[in-house]
């Protein structure tokens, strides 16, 4: 059986990672397996070489102060160095340099390093990869929104024509649908992309100004149908944690009433409380369209996952609306509009995070 002294020396040349020991001027006390194995030096070499030896230049300040502390008893957990390796390779590595004692005085500085190099190449492959699926994306929706765009205004243009029997006007109406829900889902992937590739910068914004924009938007779409949006809301009363996309949650619940709902006149009721101690307002956005069924409601933010029944057609426009209350901080859930009735419409119920103004008004806001 093997004594603990050989049983470390077999774990420590054994790991890929690179371990080293200096003295306080640079020499080397030890260095396993890994390390000559990358820098490309042999055991006799290593003798002779010095820390700043296989520094490469930019990192050797940095390296000469984290050594420095390390000598005065503490650890450095986050370094970061180019090593050079004996045939002028750059060698990347990141690990903690930590004191080693004897008879309690510092006498070396040990280092386990992870080589970055395979790690950093395939991040800048994924970064190049992504950078050319966004060009190819960006080219591909911007063509498609132009022939949609021919598309549509030449069906406009059919309507138009006097006398055009009824069967072929309800087809030209149904494509005007169709090649305005391919436009919408090629919006929609658009604001997906550009979500998911950078940070929210938040700002406080005016909830309810959002909401009555949103509605305006909508209004005009759906120009042949008459919104009737009942609500204890007023402008300037709750501000929220959230950016431009803001607008975009409402508008996609709002489109999805005024288009599921089927008569000419289209209820839609919207309340928001504060929930008391928590930086949250909740927003219920009730209409009165076809609801979801129960088994639909756990997938019906989820484009992969849906059952395409009650809300077929909605394209990307949940997904993308959870997934900007997800970068927000909140959440999105949908409930029956009355409990057990699914058939009386939906009620889509948000937390969004109050801006710091008006979380130190709890008080006031969830009386008001």
């Amino acid at each position: 059986m093997m004594n603990d002294e050989t049983l470390l020396r077999t774990f420590v040349n054994g790991t890929s990672d690179l371990i080293q020991s200096i003295k306080p001027d640079g020499s080397f006390v030890f260095v396993n397996s890994a390390w000559l194995d990358t820098l490309q030096y042999s055991q006799n070499e290593v003798s002779n070489l010095k820390l700043k030896d296989i520094i490469f230049p930019g990192y050797l300040r940095r390296t000469e102060d984290a050594i420095v502390r390390v000598f005065e008893g503490r650890n450095v957990s986050d370094y970061v160095a180019t090593f050079v390796s004996k045939i002028g390779t750059p060698v990347q590595v990141e690990g903690r340099i930590f004191p080693q004692y004897e008879n309690g005085k510092v006498v070396a500085a040990a280092a386990i390093l992870s080589n970055i190099n395979e790690q950093n190449r395939l991040i800048e492959e994924i970064k190049h990869e992504q950078n050319r699926v966004e060009y190819l994306m960006d080219l591909m929706t911007h063509d498609l929104t132009n022939i949609h765009q021919e598309i549509l205004t030449t069906l406009e243009v059919a309507l138009f024509v006097p006398e055009i029997p009824k069967g072929v006007e309800a087809i030209l109406r149904e494509s005007v649908n169709e090649v305005e829900r391919g436009s919408n889902l090629i919006n929609n992937v658009k604001q997906l992309t550009r979500i998911a590739k950078r940070s929210p910068r938040m700002k406080s914004c005016d909830l309810v100004e959002s909401i009555f924009a949103a509605s305006e938007i909508v209004k005009k779409i759906f120009s042949q149908k008459e919104m009737e949006l009942s609500t204890n809301l007023s402008i300037g009363k709750y501000f929220v944690t959230a950016d431009e996309y803001l607008i975009e949650i409402f508008k996609n619940l709002f489109h999805n009433a005024m288009k599921f709902d089927t008569r000419s006149k289209v209820q839609i009721e919207i309340n928001a409380e504060v929930v008391p101690h928590t930086p949250f307002i909740m927003i219920q956005f009730k209409d009165q369209g076809a609801g979801v069924k129960e088994a639909e409601k756990s997938e019906l933010f989820d484009q992969l996952a849906r059952r395409r029944t009650t809300y077929q057609g909605l394209g990307l426009g949940l997904t993308l609306t959870r997934h900007v209350i997800e970068n927000y901080g909140g959440y999105i859930r949908v409930e029956d509009r009355i409990d057990g009735a699914p058939e009386k419409g939906a009620n889509f119920v948000l937390l969004l995070r109050l801006s710091q103004a008006d979380r130190g008004n709890l008080g006031k806001l969830g009386g008001s």
